[in-house]
């Protein structure tokens, strides 16, 4: 493919590899099951 291969000659990434984050980048449900574990939730009930 023509754009592929030519594309990443012009395009910089965004993002960049930090090396030493101090915080974690997770979505809505990792940061709830993370709270609920550290919280030694024992039982959890959705309706979806």
């Amino acid at each position: 493919d023509v754009v592929l291969s030519t594309s990443q000659e012009h395009i910089s990434p965004m993002l960049t590899k930090k090396e030493s984050p101090k915080k974690m980048v997770v979505t809505g449900n990792e940061a709830f099951a993370y709270g609920a574990v550290a919280a030694d939730c024992r039982f959890y009930s959705a309706y979806p």
